[in-house]
């Protein structure tokens, strides 16, 4: 997925240009579902941390690196 954002590809006529926005937009579309999940991840996570899960700390480390990437 990072390797299609930074991919420096403007397209040269107008077909290129519609294929381009089209893989954008299917793009855009995985980026919100996968966002959707991630926060779901995170509220679950952060849910066990704070019902005194006996891996806390590893519980709490892994909610963060999701929130970082």
């Amino acid at each position: 997925m990072e390797k299609s954002v930074a991919n420096p590809d403007v397209g040269s006529d107008l077909r290129g240009v519609k294929e381009l926005l089209k893989k954008h937009q299917g793009l855009e579309s995985d980026l919100l579902t996968l966002d959707d999940q991630i926060n779901t991840i995170v509220s679950q996570g952060q849910a066990l941390a704070d019902a005194g899960h006996f891996d806390r700390v590893g519980i709490l480390k892994a909610v963060d690196q999701f929130n970082k990437r």
